[in-house]
């Protein structure tokens, strides 16, 4: 986490920013499957900061937008 976190703010390209969210969002899960719904919503919340910036550079991909909701969904559930 602290290496990502380190990363994240400077990384400017898709592939490196879609890694970033994999790992955030396979985070996330790992915190959720531990009951430990607080941290799963941040990384979730990761994963969605990630994949938005990855939206702004790729406008016409859909695919970057509905893996945020998805991450923002779960995000939301893990506080639930």
């Amino acid at each position: 986490r602290e290496y990502r976190d380190r990363i994240a703010p400077r990384a400017k390209d898709v592939e490196w920013l879609t890694n970033l969210a994999d790992v955030s969002h396979f985070l996330g899960y790992l915190e959720f499957t531990n009951d430990n719904q607080e941290d799963a919503a941040r990384e979730y919340r990761s994963a969605a900061d990630a994949l938005a910036r990855v939206c702004k550079l790729t406008p016409a991909d859909p695919e970057p937008r509905a893996r945020r909701a998805y991450s923002l969904l779960n995000a939301g559930k893990a506080l639930v």
